[in-house]
């Protein structure tokens, strides 16, 4: 039976500019290899920008945020621009209590119900 929780990868194009990034499961030590090899031919490719969605994260620990952060330090070297199409409120926790919040561009919280 697959592990339930490993770290999906799916990679859409929805114009010929931009690559969606949309991760489900769980980012962490034993996948965050598979992010940087799956990304790399991403960033050598002819997209402008780059999306992350990450709003099927299940888990993520240090290692997975620092993948991520690495992520987001290559592309925007290569000159792409980067957004998050979608964040948990767990991880944007995360990232605010990191301070990274002010650095990544981050979608508005949805407001609670």
């Amino acid at each position: 039976m697959p592990d339930q929780t490993a770290l999906t990868i799916d990679v859409r194009r929805p114009d010929p500019a931009t690559a969606r990034l949309v991760l489900t499961g769980e980012l962490d030590f034993k996948s965050r290899r598979e992010l940087a090899e799956t990304t790399s031919d991403l960033l050598a490719g002819d997209a402008d920008r780059l999306e992350m969605d990450l709003g099927g994260l299940d888990f993520f620990d240090s290692t997975g945020l620092g993948a991520l952060m690495s992520l987001y330090g290559r592309a925007r070297e290569r000159g792409m621009t980067v957004t998050f199409v979608a964040v948990t409120p767990h991880m944007r926790s995360i990232l605010r209590r990191t301070g990274l919040e002010k650095v990544l561009n981050l979608p508005p919280a949805a407001d609670p119900a």
